[in-house]
């Protein structure tokens, strides 16, 4: 019954049960009911005046001023510059939506929920968004602050959370003290077991958040429904973990990953100076595993070549290759079952057998091998 070279897929296409990572869909339907404006007040006279954006205002280019600004400087022959501005952010509710917008973006939201009833992928749903207790992963992150400077919840967020809670009741999950993701975490391992006994998996994930590369077996976008069922392979899903930890997750929850590589890494790569780790390098990096330990091992070198002495963090922790590699792996990976915290330095140890402080001379060893078979590949074309 296996549609592929993946014998993790087994061509199914209906489900018991679809888990739904649904915290994009509540954000996504909070914010409908909303717009963004900027104040622009002149520093000089305090005067004020709304526009919609600061590129309204200013311009798209950060050293020649454009947009209204721009035009009426050429237009009266004012001398003024960014600098004589002072800009704020703020958010409000459409005017359509004052009435009552929660109940504007219960509609919304509820329309999510109806385009996966309507998808004809599972027989039953589950709900799974954010609890009310903190995400363990702000008190551990101490490289850089877990998602940094993320723009605040919109306006009617935590009522219509509530509501969302209320109507759906035993159709929801709350993801206390982590995030949704984990929770999908928790359904996939129940998953692979039942896979693993019987050949048929009860779950398929829901997801819009990468992230769930991670987890092997089925998915399906939400953003892309109607394209039906994707299966990850259990190496497909070690090597999106490893290029997670090289490139970090920078622009959704202030991970950073490796950071800047060493130039010895590149060298041995073929990797060309750059700032820091993107999809090139760490495809690069990994490109001709056969199997996820090769692929640690080489995320492993690649982070003890970037440290190879401790550093102070601004919190005043001293941190060594493998505090950086501990961080980022227990901030990236998903749990597999609840509570877990992940310890990727005990596991690379005790189940993958790597031995850290030879793992230098193994990941030279494996990239000499790539190396040879290239050049016979090459002779023989």
């Amino acid at each position: 019954m296996s549609t592929g070279t993946n014998k993790y897929d087994n061509g199914q296409t209906y489900f018991s049960k679809i888990i739904l990572d649904f915290d994009t869909a509540l954000f996504k339907a909070a914010r409908s009911v909303e717009e963004d404006y900027v104040i622009v007040k002149n520093k000089k006279t305090g005067v004020e005046k709304e526009y919609r954006t600061q590129t309204e205002f200013f311009g798209r280019s950060e050293k020649v001023l454009g947009g209204v600004l721009g035009d009426w400087c050429e237009f009266v022959g004012w001398n003024l510059t960014r600098g004589d501005f002072e800009i704020t952010k703020h958010s409000r509710i459409k005017s359509d939506f004052e009435d009552d917008p929660v109940e504007y973006a219960m509609r919304e939201f509820n329309l999510h929920v109806g385009r996966v009833k309507n998808s004809n992928i599972a027989e039953d749903y589950l709900i799974v968004i954010g609890g009310f207790e903190k995400n363990f992963r702000y008190d551990v992150a101490k490289i850089q602050p877990y998602k940094g400077a993320r723009k605040e919840k919109p306006i009617v967020f935590a009522d219509l959370k509530d509501k969302v809670i209320a109507q759906y009741k035993n159709k929801i999950q709350l993801a206390e003290g982590c995030e949704a993701d984990d929770v999908l975490g928790w359904y996939a391992t129940e998953n692979q077991e039942t896979f693993r006994k019987t050949g048929e998996y009860p779950y398929v994930l829901g997801y819009i958040d990468k992230d769930l590369k991670q987890l092997w077996g089925p998915s399906v976008n939400l953003d892309k429904i109607t394209s039906g069922v994707t299966y990850i392979s259990p190496k497909e899903s070690t090597e999106y973990f490893c290029i997670q930890l090289l490139k970090g997750d920078k622009a959704t929850d202030n991970i950073l990953g490796v950071g800047e590589i060493s130039q010895e890494t590149r060298e041995m790569y073929g990797i060309r100076k750059g700032n820091g780790v993107g999809d090139v390098a760490a495809n690069a990096i990994l490109e001709g595993s056969k199997n996820g330990r090769e692929m640690f091992v080489r995320v492993v070198d690649a982070y003890k070549k970037a440290y190879p002495e401790p550093i102070t963090l601004e919190s005043g922790d001293i941190y060594t290759w493998k505090d950086f590699l501990r961080e980022n792996a227990l901030l990236l990976w998903m749990q597999r079952k609840e509570g877990q915290r992940f310890d990727i330095i005990e596991f690379l140890e005790k189940e993958a057998k790597i031995d850290l402080e030879k793992v230098d001379l193994i990941a030279e060893e494996i990239n000499g091998k790539k190396q040879i078979k290239q050049k016979e590949e090459t002779s023989n074309d």
